[in-house]
């Protein structure tokens, strides 16, 4: 049981840290939504 869960957080960070690398590469284009979201506030 530890260690499939521990698996499954294993799994779930790796994706984690692939959308943030997907980010990362796009930041130009996210950053427009960044400042999208920003600025009303």
């Amino acid at each position: 049981m530890r260690k499939s869960v521990l698996c499954i957080l294993q799994e779930a960070g790796k994706s984690c840290w692939q959308m943030f690398f997907l980010i990362l590469q796009h930041a130009r284009r996210f950053s427009m939504m960044k400042l999208a979201i920003c600025l009303p506030v």
